[in-house]
């Protein structure tokens, strides 16, 4: 089931509070999530700080 939700930083957040109690076998699927969300998240910053930086540097 969880291979087939959208990631998002509130079901991060519901992972990482649950993590004691994640079963063996879905910590690996659990991980992949969290990655991708970190991966976007990752994305979304670099963009911002070089648009950032692009204005900055022509003004």
């Amino acid at each position: 089931m969880l291979e087939n939700v959208e990631p998002n930083v509130h079901l991060v957040g519901t992972l990482m509070a649950l993590k004691g109690q994640i079963p063996e076998r879905t910590k690996e699927t659990a991980r992949r999530v969290v990655q991708a969300v970190v991966d976007k998240i990752r994305h979304l910053l670099e963009q911002n700080i070089r648009q950032a930086v692009t204005a900055y540097a022509s003004s």
